[in-house]
């Protein structure tokens, strides 16, 4: 048999020639260079162009509610994405809004837009090489390393108006009632009926809405937000009266299109610039995660989200190449931003806990049991399947006693202990001629200690369970 050498090529990419639409940074200028590898802003290598100002210009309004991990990742690769390993760690002015966004089984965050664009980029008819930058150009790495793979060729100016209305209620039926009293349009906020529509809806519903602005491309000083949906209106008012367009999104050249013999490849696998845009993701998601979360836990995640962007920072040159620092920050993502939701996971489960302390049966009052046991009666949570960031422990008491010639009675106490917060308890009658019993505490769920009497029927056998479920205390401070 002939073995057949084979040879196992190292995949590359070929760059785009042209990449548009990319959030303007902060250091970006026309002319200068862009490493597609390293996200690094280089020296320009092309003579200062004659810039045409495009002045043909166009208005839009856009409202969206954001009410899954889906949807907010839609906001982040509209308003913040990168291209290969270009900006990618950095968000742009223009999608600060995003920190805004909260989303759970309780809250949902309404996007609204106003934006005023130019329809295209302002850019020149012809760029040239500079005399240094065509001496080098024949050397690829070394020109790579001075001047990068692309060059700003040109911008598109606008102005944005963003609000954004985080909409949070105390249970998941509230929060489906407010959806159901919107209807199924988006309101538009931005007008007079939209915005009365919104602010009724949220009264209506026992909704608390709390309002961010964040505005881009204007001139003078923003006046303060209101506190209510009307009052932004004329905030918008404010805005488009004072616009004045900005750079905010980029149009890059590769060099190949000013020397063709500049090679658009690169040594980096497709695989790679694909993983870097999730970890990118990701991190936007940690920085919403920690802004969502109570100012408690805030407090508590703070420096590991610091710690872990400090990281992220100083390696970002260097991830495309790196894989094993770039897979080790993955895995610090994807747990980091886990803990952030499990925080807001928590926090429904606690509203839905303390929705169910008014179901509990006053203190003192008796129940009965002849002849419908055995029978259990259970207030709040035994089970909770809708998170695993929520666990659920108990503690069972259980006294019983054989019939005498007096009635047997026994109370349940349940001392208290700061570790814990009760989230359900449950009396069961074990016997078909139970007796009857009564809570003594004025209130258990969301307590930490219980107290709960019960007696056998006359001459009957005692045989009386209590279970109390608890959740660790620490992982629920909340308002």
């Amino acid at each position: 048999m002939t073995e057949k050498n084979q040879t196992i090529s190292n995949p590359g990419s070929h760059l785009d020639s042209v990449v548009s639409n990319l959030p303007w940074g902060d250091a970006f200028d026309i002319g200068l260079g862009l490493n597609a590898v390293t996200g690094e802003v280089l020296g320009a290598a092309i003579k200062k162009p004659n810039i045409k100002d495009e002045e043909v210009k166009s208005s839009q309004y856009y409202y969206h509610f954001i009410s899954t991990e889906a949807e907010l990742e839609q906001q982040i690769e509209v308003s913040a994405k990168g291209k290969y390993n270009m900006d990618g760690v950095n968000l742009s002015a223009s999608a600060s809004y995003l920190n805004q966004i909260k989303f759970s089984e309780t809250s949902i965050t309404l996007i609204a837009h106003y934006s005023s664009t130019f329809s295209g980029y302002d850019e020149a008819d012809k760029y040239e090489l500079t005399d240094e930058a065509l001496k080098l150009i024949e050397d690829k790495d070394k020109f790579r390393e001075i001047y990068g793979d692309y060059f700003v060729a040109g911008h598109r100016r606008g102005s944005r108006f963003t609000a954004v209305f985080r909409c949070e209620t105390k249970s998941a039926s509230q929060l489906h009632k407010f959806r159901a009293t919107v209807g199924a349009d988006t309101p538009d906020v931005f007008s007079a009926e939209g915005s009365v529509k919104f602010k009724n809806a949220a009264t209506e519903n026992d909704v608390n809405i709390s309002i961010k602005v964040e505005a881009v491309g204007y001139k003078g000083v923003l006046p303060a937000v209101p506190e209510d949906p009307e009052g932004i209106i004329k905030l918008l008012e404010w805005f488009k009266e004072n616009e004045l367009g900005v750079p905010v999104r980029a149009k890059l050249y590769h060099f190949s299109q000013l020397y063709s013999g500049f090679s658009a490849e690169v040594p980096i696998a497709p695989a790679t610039f694909v993983a870097l845009n999730q970890l990118y993701l990701t991190h936007w998601k940690i920085k919403n995660g920690l802004a969502s979360i109570p100012s408690y836990y805030q407090k508590q995640y703070e420096t590991e989200v610091s710690n872990f962007e400090s990281e992220l920072n100083a390696y970002s040159n260097t991830l495309a190449k790196n894989t094993t620092e770039r897979e080790k920050l993955m895995l610090r993502a994807n747990a980091l931003y886990e803990d952030l939701r499990a925080v807001l996971e928590r926090q429904d489960f606690y509203f839905s806990v303390a929705g169910q302390v008014a179901k509990e049966p006053k203190k003192d009052k008796l129940i009965t049991c002849v002849d419908c046991g055995p029978k259990a009666w259970l207030y709040g949570y035994s089970t909770y399947n809708q998170s695993n960031a929520v666990s659920i422990h108990s503690i069972k008491k259980h006294y019983n006693k054989k019939w005498g010639p007096t009635v047997r009675a026994h109370t349940f106490n349940i001392d208290p202990d700061q570790t814990k917060l009760i989230v359900g308890w449950e009396i069961r009658g074990n016997l078909s001629n139970a007796g009857e019993w009564k809570k003594i505490s004025d209130q258990v769920i969301l307590k930490n200690s219980a107290s709960v009497w019960a007696q056998s029927d006359f001459w009957g056998d005692f045989d009386w369970t209590l279970h109390i479920y608890y959740v660790d205390a620490a992982d629920y401070i909340f308002d």
